[in-house]
């Protein structure tokens, strides 16, 4: 029904490779149209009798439609919108037709060299997937293996024990796609703009969580309950490079990350309690509103480390418990598994400033086979032990191995 609706509502005099986004159509619909980007160049059509391909609309010519190649439609071909590729095509091979331009013939020998498959229906694939099949989970998978970095600041937002809703607030602030009065000034829903905590500027993502006299004066008190000396900066483009320079220690990076989005959290019901509620709360009891909050989600956690004073009086100040655990070493003699068997073992170490996990897998003979290592910024031992357990298995299955045993040295306490 979708699929009718956008048909006669955007494609009626365009197809979905090739048209332009109309005036005053959704940003759904325009995002869309964007995606094509990436997706005609990872789809490939298996040609066999081309009866399913729209000889002008679809990008079957290495990734071009045949309208964008030749610029021109050749009315002995067919018409435009309704022409399929079987047209060229004949007794399983390609038919160059009688009337086919002379100045067109380097194109002709392009679609030449493509292959066709004789008899059958015509199957366009995702090569990027072992089944050729394009899915969400699919087109994530291809996504996520860009060579474009994602933002620093993502890695601050979805951290474990975040509230899943607060880290999305977080994520709209980074990206100033919050309603503010601003956007909505500009869109003309809005008659003032001016921040509803200050009184004294415009509000957008900027001024409302860091620029704001109100709201600033929270995070730094949050801040100094951190141990941290420095002023935050006042913009979220400067923010997250600030946050990667100021704390490096796992522990000091899960309590950060919590007062980041549960701070953005608070200030963002304030300012909707006093425009729709007429409520307001005083700076100071907000700020402990969300030190209880951050000391409710932590609350039960054993955070296992070495303890030092700076990080006991951290923990203090969020009611955040911590466990003693000195550095040691024990010597462990490795056992093998049974003849022609795979065993795994995989560990977790939490150091001062960073925390870490890796696995092996070595055959009955104790020779290595693969391995998998990485760093992250859990802030518990039995979660790094058991990020190493996840990443041996992982790494095993993408291998095609059959890990018949998993070792480790995790103890959960």
């Amino acid at each position: 029904m979708w699929a009718e609706w956008i048909r006669k509502r955007y494609l009626r005099k365009g197809h979905i490779w090739n048209c332009q986004p109309p005036n005053g159509c959704t940003s759904s619909w325009r995002q869309i149209l964007k995606s094509r980007n990436w997706i005609i160049p990872n789809i490939r059509y298996i040609i066999f009798e081309g009866a399913n391909i729209s000889l002008w609309n679809d990008p079957w010519l290495n990734g071009r439609c045949l309208s964008q190649a030749t610029g021109r439609e050749f009315l002995h071909l067919g018409p435009l919108s309704t022409s399929f590729l079987s047209t060229l095509i004949k007794d399983g091979k390609w038919d160059k037709p009688n009337r086919w331009p002379m100045d067109l013939d380097p194109l002709w020998t392009e679609i030449s060299e493509i292959e066709v498959g004789g008899k059958g229906p015509d199957l366009l694939i995702w090569p990027p997937s072992r089944k050729g099949y394009l899915n969400r989970r699919e087109a994530m998978k291809h996504l996520s293996n860009s060579s474009i970095d994602p933002p620093s600041w993502t890695k601050w937002l979805w951290q474990p024990y975040q509230v899943p809703k607060h880290s999305f607030l977080a994520w709209q602030f980074f990206h100033n796609k919050i309603s503010s009065l601003s956007r909505l000034f500009k869109k003309g829903l809005v008659t003032d703009q001016t921040c509803t905590l200050c009184k004294a500027g415009n509000e957008d993502a900027d001024h409302l969580a860091l620029q704001c006299a109100y709201s600033r004066f929270i995070l730094q008190r949050l801040l100094s309950d951190m141990l941290i000396k420095s002023r935050a900066p006042r913009s979220f483009t400067l923010l997250s490079p600030w946050l990667d320079a100021t704390i490096s220690h796992p522990f000091k990076k899960t309590i950060l990350a919590s007062i980041i989005s549960n701070f953005l959290w608070f200030i963002w019901q304030e300012r909707n309690n006093r425009i729709f509620r007429d409520k307001s709360t005083h700076k100071v009891h907000l700020c402990h509103k969300i030190k209880a909050e951050i000391s409710l989600r932590l609350q039960g956690i054993p955070f296992i480390m070495e303890i030092s004073p700076e990080l006991s009086s951290i923990a203090a100040n969020f009611g955040v418990t911590l466990v003693d655990r000195p550095a040691t070493t024990v010597p462990v003699q490795w056992i093998p598994p049974e003849l022609s068997w795979l065993k795994a073992n995989s560990d977790g170490s939490l150091s001062e400033d960073r925390g870490g996990y890796g696995a092996l897998i070595r055959n009955e003979r104790g020779d290595f086979l693969i391995g998998v290592a990485g760093q992250c910024g859990l802030p518990s031992i039995n979660l790094l032990e058991f990020k190493g357990l996840l990443a041996g298995l992982e790494i095993g299955i993408q291998m095609h191995l059959d890990i018949s045993y998993f070792d480790n040295d995790w103890r959960i306490e």
